[in-house]
């Protein structure tokens, strides 16, 4: 006869893949919040390029002989000059104009902000993919679970309903619908930015970045997680133990509720645990023949010696006493 199909290898593979899909998501959401706060709690992104302050030429007059013939000159005080940056002005204008000039600021991008970039573009491609496998494997999983009659499937389709609402939040459907208020969770680097220059500068939209940016990456995490922990616990019942760890882990997790009950009423509960543990439905518990059968015989033998006090010898020698072999008890004992 050949061997019953059974669901556990599928839901065991569908398991293994959700677990995966779920951290990669969590992940995902969780480095997006970190880059939006390096980018705008932080200065790592820009430095400051100030340029070196200018050197003035200061020409002081007075007396000193000329070079070549001719008479000595005397450069009275009032016509005293300065030169700054080359250019001769007066004392007056000169420190009037550095006082009210300004020094141009420029800035720069440093390598962080090309970290950060990567970081985001990862985990915005990343997350979307496995929020998108997430919802199929969910949804395979209530098909596989279901058509099996796995205990527990009402927490599977629970994880598929929310893998499909966390799906449509975390892709970025504004990048295809621009008419949508909501963005996705796992929108480009350059919508970050933009938002973070924005709030800095006007202080404008504060509320909706911050829900934006960092409490709808870590909202999807959640949710990632929480499916997946649904899923697990609602095909548990439909996987068959293979391993003798396993195995191990459920005999003693058993024989602590059998000492904590006591005996007489653990051998029920044991045996509908092993079918768990197998996959197979509770059976009822089978008699025992052959104990049946030794009880028995061991009552009649006790109520035959009883009866007759067993065989003994008289004083002719003969056995006299006990049970004939046409005693109907004998019969049976025998």
């Amino acid at each position: 006869m050949p061997p019953k199909p059974h669901v556990s290898a599928a839901i065991r593979q569908l398991r293994s893949w959700v677990t995966i899909a779920a951290t990669l998501v969590v992940l995902a959401g969780l480095t997006q919040a970190l880059t939006f706060g390096f980018v705008h709690f932080t200065d790592v992104r820009t430095a400051a390029i100030e340029p070196a302050p200018p050197t003035d030429l200061t020409v002081i007059g007075g007396t000193a002989p000329l070079q070549g013939p001719g008479k000595a000159m005397e450069i009275p005080d009032g016509n005293v000059r300065a030169a700054v940056g080359g250019i001769r002005t007066s004392a007056a204008a000169t420190s009037a104009a550095a006082t009210s000039a300004a020094i141009d600021v420029n800035t720069a991008r440093t390598g962080w902000d090309l970290v950060l970039h990567r970081a985001s573009v990862l985990a915005c491609g990343i997350g979307g993919f496995a929020a998108i496998a997430l919802m199929l494997m969910c949804m395979m999983g209530v098909a596989v679970a279901g058509g099996g009659a796995v205990p527990g499937v009402e927490r599977v389709v629970t994880a598929a309903v929310w893998s499909i609402i966390l799906a449509g939040l975390a892709v970025p459907v504004g990048d295809f619908m621009p008419s949508l208020p909501a963005l996705g969770v796992f929108v480009g680097y350059e919508s970050m930015t933009a938002s973070s220059t924005l709030w800095s500068s006007t202080g404008a939209g504060a509320a909706g970045t911050l829900a934006q940016w960092v409490v709808a990456p870590l909202v999807a995490a959640a949710a990632a997680a929480l499916v997946a922990l649904w899923f697990r616990t609602g095909v548990a019942r439909g996987i068959i133990i293979t391993s003798v760890s396993e195995l191990d882990e459920m005999a003693e997790r058993e024989m602590a509720q059998i000492r904590k009950r006591g005996v007489s009423t653990a051998i029920g509960k044991s045996v509908g645990a092993l079918n768990r543990t197998l996959g197979e439905a509770e059976l009822p518990a089978q008699p025992h023949p052959a104990e049946d059968a030794v009880d028995e015989a061991t009552e009649i033998a006790a109520s035959l010696a009883r009866d007759s006090g067993g065989p003994r010898l008289n004083a002719a020698g003969k056995l006299v006493g006990g049970r004939s072999t046409v005693d109907s008890g004998f019969k049976r004992l025998i």
